[in-house]
């Protein structure tokens, strides 16, 4: 899952830490499900191109084409 900064900043000021990479080392961390989930998301996303909006499509279409 991503945080957006502006939650991260606020986690800072509330927690008192000095810099925000106090905050990221202290308390980030990714668990083997979510390790999965984004696998799978992305397994789907690039290879299988399931759920994707146009824009993403071309995107993805585009950058397979580069990589042979």
């Amino acid at each position: 899952m991503c945080v957006p900064l502006s939650d991260i900043k606020a986690v800072q000021g509330d927690s008192g830490h000095a810099q925000v990479n106090m905050v990221t080392d202290a308390y980030s961390h990714i668990s083997d499900d979510d390790q999965r989930k984004n696998a799978e998301l992305f397994k789907e996303a690039f290879y299988e191109k399931k759920n994707l909006n146009p824009e993403r499509r071309a995107l993805l279409n585009s950058l397979a084409k580069t990589m042979k």
